[in-house]
């Protein structure tokens, strides 16, 4: 989890260290420079870039006299982070610029998710595993893509939890981006990637099943079957369920009838 979020603009020299933090933080500077150092090095870090400080190390930072720095940070602890971070180059090579916006626009959107009310938690822990994905997807170490795998799989899990405890309000693939808050064409492609399906393919599959259950289970009228598993349309529904099952529902449920006979 996030255990740090925020964007400072700093003045000239402003500095922090020598010293250590209890948790990863990861500073990109948005404008202006600084220097950083770490283990016997020196960095001068500019616009656009990163730097890395990892939990228990001695460091020291410090905005430039003339130009200073405004960066923003993100610090997360706990042992999936600690995980993520073992297997990205991050550790040596510690200042690093973005490889694309997605990264940026990450960091960003973990800044703007303080200021949200009602789920506030559950969209910094949604969009900082997007973001430790982000990290590992574009510096892992060749070796380790299964690790790349095992986060993607936790958006995964999130999102088939979600259409499995709201597939009957009608939900859309829209409403699962917009939900986790994450970037619609991120999490499509990334589904698609882990699962070998399409979001919406997978949502249909789903309603479709759980229709099955019902015409095998109860006796409800095909319009209240169509309603349970967020189809409006009834008629709608039976073209969809006759093209995916190859027969109608009622033609469906009467087959199962027959077999418990």
């Amino acid at each position: 989890m996030p255990t740090s979020i925020g964007h400072e603009d700093c003045e000239p020299r402003h500095a922090f260290g020598p010293g250590e933090r209890n948790t990863y933080l990861i500073h990109y500077v948005l404008r202006g420079c600084g220097v950083f150092s770490v283990g016997g090095k020196t960095y001068h870090v500019g616009t656009g870039e990163a730097f890395l400080i990892c939990p228990r190390e001695l460091v020291y930072y410090e905005a430039d006299d003339k130009t200073p720095w405004s960066y923003t940070w993100i610090g997360f602890s706990g042992f999936k982070a600690e995980e993520c971070i073992r297997q990205t180059i991050l550790p040596e090579r510690r200042v690093f610029r973005y490889s694309n916006e997605e990264l940026y626009h990450c960091q960003q959107r973990l800044v703007e998710a303080l200021q949200v009310g009602a789920g506030r938690e559950l969209m910094l822990a949604s969009v900082l595993y997007e973001y430790l994905y982000l990290l590992l997807r574009h510096y892992g170490r060749s070796t380790r893509r299964e690790t790349v795998i095992r986060y993607g799989n936790q958006y995964v899990k999130q999102i088939k939890e979600y259409i499995a405890s709201s597939y009957a309000e009608g939900v859309q693939v829209s409403d699962v981006a917009e939900y986790l808050q994450v970037d619609r064409s991120y999490l499509f492609r990334l589904f698609k990637e882990e699962t070998g399906k399409s979001l919406q393919e997978y949502l249909i599959e789903f309603r479709l099943r759980k229709a099955c259950e019902l015409l095998r289970m109860t006796d409800y009228p095909i319009g209240t079957v169509a309603c349970s598993v967020g189809y409006t349309d009834p008629f709608y529904f039976a073209r969809l369920f006759h093209k995916r099952v190859g027969v109608s529902p009622t033609v469906y449920r009467r087959a199962c009838q027959t077999e418990r006979e």
